[in-house]
This record gives structure tokens, sequence and C-alpha cells, in this order.
């Protein structure tokens, strides 16, 4: 029987089951080829049909220390352990955790480099998640050169209001002359809102 056709008040056992017998498995051949997409199952089953999320963050991290990002498999594999481990720092408000997750994702230049058809999404994602986390914890620096980032990655309705962001972020940061260039970028590359004039007055 699937595990999605399994009653509700049956689901949780299930799944903590098979994740079990999947981490022992793992515990005992951990050199085999399949180990890394274990370890990835167990954790997705221990994070929702389980309702463990905890125990999830852990495989994810056994994921990020043990698995070597070695081929296109196993980058997609990590980096999304990186992907998940940075979205359960923010549900426990472990926002210097999350950053540095969300940071690992879009800094690798292995990740960069991957031809996984999945990378590319994940790292847009990343780095959007990167810039408002940083917006949020004040860190304008960061917060600019992320926005920044996005700018590059982000479909062109998104990147622009992305510059726009990142221009706000260097004058928040007191960098002023940079937040006039890039204000004036912006500007120039479209129709000009009223947030836009009133961050350049």
């Amino acid at each position: 029987q699937r595990l999605d056709q399994t009653p509700l008040d049956r689901r949780s056992a299930l799944a903590r089951s098979i994740a079990s017998r999947l981490l022992s498995a793992v515990d005992r051949w951990p050199d085999h080829e399949q180990a890394p997409a274990a370890l990835e199952l167990a954790a997705r089953l221990l994070d929702q049909p389980a309702g463990l999320p905890t125990s999830a963050a852990l495989v994810y991290q056994r994921i990020v220390d043990q698995v070597q990002p070695a081929d296109r498999d196993r980058c997609a594999i990590v980096s999304e352990a990186h992907f998940q481990l940075a979205r359960h720092a923010e549900r426990v408000f472990d926002y210097e955790r999350a950053f540095g997750s969300y940071a690992t994702i879009v800094d690798s230049p292995r990740f960069a480099a991957s031809d996984d058809p999945t990378m590319g999404q994940r790292r847009r994602d990343a780095v959007h998640n990167l810039a408002v986390l940083a917006s949020r914890l004040g860190r304008h620096r960061d917060a600019a050169l992320a926005w920044t980032a996005a700018a590059e990655v982000l479909p062109p309705s998104e990147a622009r209001d992305a510059r726009l962001r990142a221009a706000e972020a260097m004058l928040d940061g007191g960098d002023a002359v940079a937040a006039a260039r890039a204000l004036d970028e912006w500007l120039a590359s479209g129709a000009p809102s009223v947030r836009a004039w009133a961050a350049r007055a």
C-alpha cells in the first residue's frame, strides 16, 4: 500500500518505521551508492508524514557532513539538504544558521557549476531567501549583495524589484553614493515608482 493512501492515523507511524529502516541500512552500508538517496528519503519522511522536523534536520545535517557532492545527483541531494536546514533554522528562529545555509548554496562554486536541472531554481530560491533574511537581520551590506545577486538570476519582473531593494539596502547601510548610483541605473531601466523617488530623495 502506498504511503499517501494510508489512513492518517497510521501514516506517521509507517513513515517513522520506513525512515528508521532506511537509516539502519545506511548505517550498515554507508558507502553504498544509494546511501545519499536513502538519507534524503528518510529525512523527507521524518519531516512531513512523520511530523518530526527536528529529526529530519538531523538527517539533513548528516547528509551535509557525510555526502561529498561529487556528481550531479549528489550535488542535488547536498544542496537540497542545505536548503531544508535553512528552512528548519528559520522555523526555530535560528536566523544566523539559516543565513549560513542559504549562503552556502549561493556561494558554492560546485553548486553553481552543477548541470542538475533543479539546481537553477534552488539557487534562485536560496539567493532570494538570503536577501530577505539579511534585510530582516539588518545586515544591510549582505542584503545589498544578495539583492544584487538575486537580480541577476530572477525573472525580469522580479529582477527589477530586486535591484531597487539592493539600492535601498545600500542606503540603509550608509553608502549613499552607491545607493544613488544604483537608483539612477534603476530609474533609467524603466518607469519610476513613488518608492524609488522617495529613496532617491
